[in-house]
């Protein structure tokens, strides 16, 4: 009796919060009604309240929810100070509205939830976030920058910053934050070499750590410490793998095959081994032996985790996209990517993969896709950024949208040091876009890396023949003979200036130069032929124009040699 008498005189708020217990929501929702319209003490009204919330949310009813949370933030006590945690208020209500796809009102919510506890960093981090979720790049840069100074080493915040830059473009900054949030794990390890009685486990860390920031140098060297101290031979063949890996990244390729020969040899079950020595035999042109070894890796890592699954698949991909079974590859890459997920950053090199792929398929709308999708999910990767920038940019030029291919390279060579070839291929945006002088200023940079590089000065030639500046294309054009006086083309193609500088004699002599090096050279006759016509030889003209002829040439040309035939006697 005492019991039944205690259940029924307990209150609504409490009978409310009881529902709640035991998930009856029904009731729970009737009771808090009922309590919020009795008179209750200022913390009571806000337990409702919330409470109340809580239930709505549970119901399906957010926009009652946010009212109530709306409600419970105005409660405060009867000296005027607030009632309950409201910064946990503003942060349900920031959740409601970012379920909802309102990112706007929930980076408000929470950016007054940080004015009330402006010295909790995970909560500026949560800011951030959804700054980042609203693409407010600048709000995020703003908010992290006084995460970073509170806390400079913090790892979350330097990643999501450079997140934010590189959407801003902000080259610099972007790689310096997402090295410095890589630095981090490289600390981390360095600082457990004093402090693990396993060395082997920690230089490999290290090893590790240092390849994520693009240091294989010194990642070579951190897998042969840990050679150093390896008890067994299951470990040595793991340790010996990674470091064959990263030799095959700094194209040793023969280093690359004696350790992931070894790895093999110590553990013929080693799956990653396998895929390894697959990338070198691809890049080495052995499609054949790379396809064999890809198979192999994928037959032995059926049993593995979806990452390392992932990681093979990605290996058979590469091999068969360059043995030329693209369809396939493009099989072999998809399944990659579903072993662990599209939004997984591991994916990423994956997605640039199959953008190249799809490009090579001529489907540019699904490679500008899958290269969108590996820059979004693959900021962290620094010793990758680049090369998707750099894959996006010529698809873009070959669908011949070059301000965005010109965009992207940019970005590229901002992210990496710029090569030669980086600096030649903006060039070579810059004349298909018919932007002559961007061109050439691309092409004096690569020069300037590569000045002893003969195809460089040619190909400057080329760009200042097209403006009709057959000073400077002669200049470039015997540059790059200085270089390498045995390349046919160069000679042909001074000889081309020298006929626009009406210099027939010496055009004769340089194509006789072009055809004693290479006799099949139909442009060669071409030129020398009207070279021969306006010195006014008509017979050696003849014949130079009826031995081109032979050749398979465009009919324009064709149609030109048949008039000078039909003038000369």
């Amino acid at each position: 009796m005492l019991l039944l008498l205690v259940a029924c005189g307990a209150s609504a708020l409490e009978k409310a919060e009881e529902a709640v217990g035991e998930s009856d929501y029904a009731t729970a929702l009737t009771e808090y009604s009922a309590a919020l319209d009795e008179e209750l003490s200022a913390e009571d009204r806000y337990r409702a309240l919330t409470g109340r919330a809580n239930v709505h949310r549970q119901l399906d009813d957010d926009n009652a929810a946010l009212v109530d949370l709306a409600d419970a933030l105005t409660i405060n006590d009867d000296a005027g100070a607030p009632i309950g945690d409201r910064v946990s208020v503003h942060q349900q209500r920031a959740t409601i509205f970012a379920e909802g796809g309102d990112y706007a009102a929930a980076t408000d919510e929470l950016g007054a939830a940080v004015a009330l506890n402006p010295a909790d960093m995970a909560l500026k981090l949560e800011l951030a976030t959804m700054q980042g979720n609203a693409e407010n790049w600048d709000g995020v840069i703003a908010t992290l920058d006084e995460v970073l100074a509170a806390q400079p080493a913090n790892t979350q915040a330097l990643a999501q910053r450079g997140k934010a830059h590189l959407e801003l473009r902000n080259f610099e900054q972007a790689i310096a934050d997402l090295k410095g949030s890589l630095q981090g794990d490289v600390d981390a390890a360095s600082a457990d070499i004093a402090s693990r009685s396993n060395l082997a486990e920690a230089y490999s860390d290290l090893a590790a750590a240092m390849r994520d920031l693009g240091e294989y140098e010194e990642a070579a060297t951190n897998y042969t410490n840990a050679l150093e101290y390896v008890t067994d031979g299951e470990h040595e063949a793991s340790v010996t793998a990674e470091r064959g890996f990263i030799y095959s990244e700094l194209d040793q390729y023969d280093d690359a095959l004696t350790d992931l020969d070894r790895a093999i040899s110590l553990d013929p079950t080693l799956a990653v081994a396998y895929a390894y020595r697959s990338y070198v035999y691809t890049d080495q042109g052995n499609t054949g032996l790379a396809m064999a070894d890809a198979e192999k890796a994928v037959e032995l890592g059926s049993d593995l985790s979806p990452g390392t699954r992932s990681a093979l698949l990605h290996a058979l991909a590469y091999a068969r996209a360059e043995e030329g079974d693209l369809a396939g590859a493009v099989v072999d890459a998809t399944a990659s990517i579903d072993e662990i997920g599209a939004d997984d950053p591991d994916s990423a090199r994956t997605f640039a993969l199959r953008g190249r792929i799809y490009r090579n398929l001529e489907q540019y709308a699904e490679s500008i896709a899958d290269l969108n999708q590996a820059i979004a999910i693959g900021s962290g990767d620094v010793a990758a950024l680049d090369g998707f920038y750099y894959q996006r940019s010529v698809t873009y030029y070959d669908m011949g949208d070059y301000e965005s291919a010109i965009s992207d390279q940019m970005a590229s060579m901002q992210l990496e040091e710029a090569s030669a070839g980086d600096h030649e291929y903006l060039g070579d945006i810059y004349y298909a876009a018919e932007q002559y002088d961007q061109a050439i200023a691309s092409y004096q940079a690569a020069i300037q890396i590569a000045p002893d590089d003969a195809w460089l000065h040619n190909y400057l030639g080329d760009i200042y023949y097209e403006i009709e500046d057959y000073g400077s294309a002669g200049t470039e054009y015997e540059a790059a003979i200085r270089l390498d006086a045995q390349i046919a083309l160069f000679h042909e193609n001074l000889g081309y200036v020298q006929r626009q500088q009406e210099d027939y004699a010496g055009a004769v002599a340089t194509y006789d130069t072009a055809l004693s090096l290479d006799p099949d050279r139909p442009y060669s006759y071409y030129g020398r032929a009207v070279a021969h016509y306006w010195l006014l030889d008509d017979a050696a003209a003849r014949s130079d124009f009826e031995t081109a002829l032979t050749y398979d040439l465009p009919q324009a040309y064709i149609d030109v040699i048949q008039e000078f035939l039909a003038e000369l006697p």
